[in-house]
């Protein structure tokens, strides 16, 4: 069993004939009574102390913990928003990509057509020219006997320019 200051307090000594004088003692008791219950008070109020210390530390820990969870939670939706938006930038640009070549086949069909319209247009362009110069020069031979005499035949043996050249009378330049 502990001592306490009520034991020290109360603490009495057998009375001998050439003993301490009893007054000295007792008062001598009290003081350590006191210094004592002092030294318990200190050491129960160290003790709350060190209990509410170690509770926020423990606080303190559960709090650090929690922060580390979300952290690492953070750090896992930041890596897997990267992934997606990663993957979803892919799709773009594969898209992107696919309607350039979808749109680059769509404009070389389109510049075939227009170049063979353009081919068609001068074939069609040489023969109205021979067909009209024979007209003309028919004309010219009724109106005037003997004008074009070998000219109506040679407009009719003529040949239409080749297809792709260009010169300025089948161009207009």
């Amino acid at each position: 069993m502990a001592l306490t200051p009520v034991d020290i307090h109360n603490k009495e000594f057998r009375r001998s004939f050439r003993g301490y004088s009893e007054t000295e003692v007792d008062d001598f008791l009290d003081e350590i009574g006191r210094d004592f219950e002092a030294l318990l008070k200190e050491r129960d109020a160290l003790r709350d102390q060190l209990r509410d210390a170690s509770a926020e530390l423990a606080r303190y820990r559960n709090l650090e913990d929690s922060m580390n969870r979300a952290l690492v939670a953070a750090q896992e939706a930041a890596e897997r928003t990267i992934a997606a938006a990663e993957k979803q930038a892919e799709l773009i640009v594969r898209e992107a990509e696919d309607r350039a070549r979808e749109i680059e086949k769509q404009a070389e069909a389109r510049a075939a057509q227009v170049q063979a319209r353009w081919q068609e247009i001068i074939r069609e362009t040489e023969a109205f020219k021979l067909r009209m110069r024979s007209l003309l020069l028919a004309q010219l031979d009724i109106y005037q006997p003997g004008f074009g005499e070998g000219a109506a035949e040679a407009a009719a043996t003529a040949t239409p320019v080749a297809e792709g050249s260009h010169d300025d009378e089948s161009t207009g330049h």
